[in-house]
């Protein structure tokens, strides 16, 4: 799972149709902590280009029978704040 999203970097530019995935995530049962990474596009990632930019951000997750998995989480937690709210999934294809 990806998001595709417009990102305004910290220099100024906005890139419309950027990519952001989750590319570390660790944690426990109290706080998962995970990296964001936002690339021009998906192509762009799928070919090795470097990522715009790299986030920090950490959640609490819910270990409750039946939760999704944690990554999945992550996500759902992304797409509550306000940055993130008008993100849209990218299912990403084996």
């Amino acid at each position: 799972m990806g998001l595709n999203l417009t990102k305004e970097l910290d220099s100024g530019f906005t890139v419309e149709n950027a990519y952001a995935r989750i590319d570390v995530i660790n944690g426990n049962k109290n706080v998962m902590y995970f990296t964001l990474n936002t690339y021009v596009s998906r192509t762009a990632f799928l070919n090795g280009k470097s990522y715009l930019s790299q986030e920090y951000f950490a959640f609490t997750p819910s270990v409750l029978p039946g939760s999704e998995n944690f990554i999945r989480q992550a996500y759902f937690y992304l797409k509550t704040t306000d940055q993130f709210k008008d993100a849209i999934d990218v299912i990403e294809t084996p």
